[in-house]
């Protein structure tokens, strides 16, 4: 199946309980967005390149991209480039996976 001019969302898990609740968020949302973005989910234990590539530090790492390009968002948290904590609500998911489409 192509898809064209979609999003993506990359997310790293560990197996810690922050991630299990983004998982969690991830599993109820691909309905609801399934016309314009695609989920994404990245072991960095097997793909150490994204670590240093993306910077990621922290257990939960959600990051945007648009025809392969990174995508900067501004939550007023003075990071810009990803979201690293876990969601507590699948609709807060949806509506800044819409606002960033």
């Amino acid at each position: 199946m192509k898809k064209r001019n979609q999003q993506s969302f990359v997310l790293d898990m560990i197996g810690i309980p922050q991630c299990m609740q983004m998982d969690e968020i991830l599993y109820k949302s691909p309905e609801k967005i399934k016309k314009f973005a695609v989920i994404y989910l990245v072991d960095i234990t097997k793909v150490p390149d994204f670590n240093t590539m993306y910077e990621l530090y922290d257990p939960v790492t959600a990051m945007f991209f648009y025809r392969n390009k990174h995508m900067m968002i501004d939550l007023v948290t003075g990071i810009n480039n990803k979201i690293n904590w876990a969601m507590n609500d699948k609709q807060e998911f949806i509506d800044i996976v819409e606002i960033i489409y």
